[in-house]
Protein backbone atom coordinates (compact mmCIF):
# COMPACT_ATOMS: atom_id res chain seq x y z
CA UNK A 1 0.00 0.00 0.00
CA UNK A 2 1.65 3.30 -0.94
CA UNK A 3 0.15 6.33 1.27
CA UNK A 4 1.45 9.97 -0.43
CA UNK A 5 0.58 13.17 -0.37
CA UNK A 6 2.03 13.72 -4.26
CA UNK A 7 -0.96 13.98 -6.38
CA UNK A 8 0.31 13.52 -10.33
CA UNK A 9 -0.92 10.41 -12.08
CA UNK A 10 2.97 9.19 -12.54
CA UNK A 11 3.61 8.43 -8.85
CA UNK A 12 0.64 6.06 -8.98
CA UNK A 13 1.56 4.27 -11.92
CA UNK A 14 5.42 3.98 -10.89
CA UNK A 15 3.44 2.49 -7.29
CA UNK A 16 2.09 -0.07 -9.30
CA UNK A 17 4.89 -1.11 -11.43
CA UNK A 18 6.70 -1.98 -8.69
CA UNK A 19 4.34 -3.72 -6.64
CA UNK A 20 1.83 -1.72 -5.13
CA UNK A 21 -1.61 -2.74 -4.43
CA UNK A 22 -3.40 0.25 -2.89
CA UNK A 23 -2.80 3.60 -3.65
CA UNK A 24 -4.09 6.42 -1.18
CA UNK A 25 -3.65 9.88 -1.30
CA UNK A 26 -3.22 12.44 1.96
CA UNK A 27 -5.96 13.08 3.90
CA UNK A 28 -6.92 9.47 4.63
CA UNK A 29 -10.40 9.14 5.53
CA UNK A 30 -10.69 7.08 8.51
CA UNK A 31 -13.32 5.28 8.11
CA UNK A 32 -12.47 4.13 4.82
CA UNK A 33 -9.23 3.04 5.70
CA UNK A 34 -10.62 0.52 8.39
CA UNK A 35 -12.43 -1.56 6.48
CA UNK A 36 -9.70 -1.49 3.60
CA UNK A 37 -6.59 -2.71 5.92
CA UNK A 38 -9.09 -5.33 6.57
CA UNK A 39 -9.53 -6.20 3.27
CA UNK A 40 -5.40 -5.99 2.99
CA UNK A 41 -4.75 -8.11 5.63
CA UNK A 42 -7.50 -10.70 4.80
CA UNK A 43 -6.13 -11.01 1.09
CA UNK A 44 -2.35 -10.27 1.65
CA UNK A 45 -1.06 -14.11 2.27
CA UNK A 46 -2.92 -15.52 -0.39
CA UNK A 47 -2.01 -12.83 -3.05
CA UNK A 48 1.78 -11.81 -1.71
CA UNK A 49 4.17 -11.14 -4.32
CA UNK A 50 7.17 -13.69 -3.88
CA UNK A 51 9.56 -11.11 -4.91
CA UNK A 52 10.14 -7.18 -5.40
CA UNK A 53 9.30 -5.80 -8.71
CA UNK A 54 11.38 -3.31 -10.86
CA UNK A 55 10.67 -1.40 -13.83
CA UNK A 56 12.51 -2.80 -16.76
CA UNK A 57 11.67 -1.33 -20.38
CA UNK A 58 13.73 -3.84 -22.73
CA UNK A 59 13.29 -6.13 -25.76
CA UNK A 60 12.44 -9.55 -25.26
CA UNK A 61 12.77 -12.23 -27.78
CA UNK A 62 10.56 -15.42 -26.82
CA UNK A 63 10.40 -19.12 -28.58
CA UNK A 64 7.09 -20.89 -28.29
CA UNK A 65 5.57 -23.77 -30.42
CA UNK A 66 8.42 -22.82 -32.88
CA UNK A 67 7.43 -19.11 -33.50
CA UNK A 68 9.83 -16.26 -32.81
CA UNK A 69 8.00 -13.39 -31.37
CA UNK A 70 9.35 -10.01 -30.61
CA UNK A 71 8.03 -8.00 -27.50
CA UNK A 72 8.86 -5.61 -24.43
CA UNK A 73 9.37 -6.14 -20.93
CA UNK A 74 7.88 -3.69 -18.30
CA UNK A 75 9.08 -5.17 -15.31
CA UNK A 76 11.01 -7.97 -13.99
CA UNK A 77 11.45 -9.93 -10.26
CA UNK A 78 13.95 -13.12 -9.19
CA UNK A 79 10.39 -14.88 -9.98
CA UNK A 80 8.89 -13.49 -13.31
CA UNK A 81 8.58 -10.63 -16.08
CA UNK A 82 5.51 -8.81 -16.60
CA UNK A 83 5.97 -8.48 -20.70
CA UNK A 84 4.19 -7.56 -23.70
CA UNK A 85 4.53 -9.86 -26.48
CA UNK A 86 1.69 -10.61 -29.33
CA UNK A 87 0.79 -13.77 -29.75
CA UNK A 88 1.39 -15.39 -26.42
CA UNK A 89 -1.07 -17.21 -24.26
CA UNK A 90 -2.26 -18.37 -20.91
CA UNK A 91 -0.31 -21.58 -20.65
CA UNK A 92 2.16 -21.53 -22.70
CA UNK A 93 5.50 -22.70 -22.28
CA UNK A 94 7.92 -19.83 -23.40
CA UNK A 95 12.39 -19.71 -23.86
CA UNK A 96 13.14 -16.19 -23.62
CA UNK A 97 16.48 -13.90 -23.71
CA UNK A 98 16.67 -10.66 -23.02
CA UNK A 99 19.37 -8.20 -22.21
CA UNK A 100 19.93 -6.63 -18.53
CA UNK A 101 20.71 -2.92 -18.88
CA UNK A 102 23.46 -3.14 -16.44
CA UNK A 103 25.74 -4.37 -17.25
CA UNK A 104 24.86 -5.23 -20.38
CA UNK A 105 24.40 -9.19 -19.64
CA UNK A 106 21.84 -11.71 -21.78
CA UNK A 107 19.52 -13.36 -19.75
CA UNK A 108 18.28 -16.73 -21.17
CA UNK A 109 15.29 -18.33 -19.57
CA UNK A 110 12.42 -20.51 -19.93
CA UNK A 111 8.87 -19.42 -18.65
CA UNK A 112 5.47 -20.22 -18.12
CA UNK A 113 2.43 -17.46 -18.75
CA UNK A 114 0.26 -17.59 -15.82
CA UNK A 115 -1.53 -14.43 -16.46
CA UNK A 116 -3.01 -12.60 -19.46
CA UNK A 117 -4.32 -9.28 -19.35
CA UNK A 118 -5.14 -5.96 -21.51
CA UNK A 119 -2.33 -7.02 -24.54
CA UNK A 120 0.20 -7.67 -21.29
CA UNK A 121 1.32 -11.13 -19.71
CA UNK A 122 2.94 -12.54 -16.56
CA UNK A 123 5.59 -14.94 -16.93
CA UNK A 124 6.90 -17.06 -14.19
CA UNK A 125 10.36 -18.35 -14.51
CA UNK A 126 10.76 -22.24 -14.55
CA UNK A 127 14.16 -22.74 -15.60
CA UNK A 128 17.22 -20.21 -15.50
CA UNK A 129 21.51 -21.00 -15.23
CA UNK A 130 22.48 -20.02 -11.52
CA UNK A 131 24.64 -17.54 -13.60
CA UNK A 132 21.49 -15.79 -14.75
CA UNK A 133 19.79 -15.84 -11.42
CA UNK A 134 22.65 -13.75 -9.49
CA UNK A 135 22.47 -11.29 -12.12
CA UNK A 136 18.59 -10.91 -11.05
CA UNK A 137 19.61 -9.54 -7.48
CA UNK A 138 21.64 -10.42 -4.72
CA UNK A 139 19.25 -12.85 -2.83
CA UNK A 140 17.80 -14.58 -5.06
CA UNK A 141 13.60 -15.10 -3.65
CA UNK A 142 14.30 -13.02 -1.05
CA UNK A 143 15.07 -15.55 1.41
CA UNK A 144 11.39 -17.19 0.68
CA UNK A 145 11.08 -20.50 -0.65
CA UNK A 146 9.18 -20.52 -3.73
CA UNK A 147 6.30 -22.75 -4.22
CA UNK A 148 6.60 -26.41 -5.36
CA UNK A 149 7.32 -26.53 -9.30
CA UNK A 150 7.16 -22.95 -9.05
CA UNK A 151 11.12 -22.71 -10.24
CA UNK A 152 13.64 -25.52 -11.70
CA UNK A 153 16.93 -24.81 -11.74
CA UNK A 154 18.86 -25.51 -14.97
CA UNK A 155 21.17 -28.09 -15.06
CA UNK A 156 23.16 -26.25 -18.10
Amino acid sequence: MIVTGRDEQDTMHLSFSVGATYFLQKRIDIQELGPLLKKIESHSFENRRRCVRVPLNTDVTCAVAGKTLNGLIWNISQGGVQLEVVGLKLGDTVGMSFILPRPGNVVKAQGLVVWAQDSREGLYFTEMSVECRRWLGPTYYLGRTPPQGYFRPSTR
